[in-house]
């Protein structure tokens, strides 16, 4: 199942109580910011920016853990009885990321 999400490099902007997130992609040659999310917290929510950060991160987090998986799946090596609560985990959030 394909991600269905917006793709382009998300970035947040603003303070601690109007935050944006926003995806920078190109529209023919020109970049073009398109709105994610917009949050709107109380001034002394300390960990308001921590999530937007989070959520602009995660385009990025899910591309990382989709590489990893392919290379678990292409290579052997990397299939260590150790590993395998971490591999499972990954998988659950690709799963949980693709609506699965």
């Amino acid at each position: 199942m394909e991600s269905k999400h917006t793709e382009g490099l998300w970035k947040v902007f603003g303070e601690k109580s109007n935050i944006n997130i926003t995806a920078k992609f190109l529209n023919g040659t020109d970049p073009y910011r398109m709105p994610i999310a917009y949050m709107q917290t109380e001034e002394n929510c300390n960990d308001s920016m921590a999530n937007a950060q989070l959520m602009a991160a995660a385009p990025e987090l899910l591309e990382a853990c989709e590489a990893v998986m392919q290379m678990y799946e292409d290579d052997s090596m990397f299939r260590h009885p150790r590993n395998c609560d971490a591999i499972l985990k990954m998988e659950e959030a690709i799963a949980k990321v693709k609506g699965k």
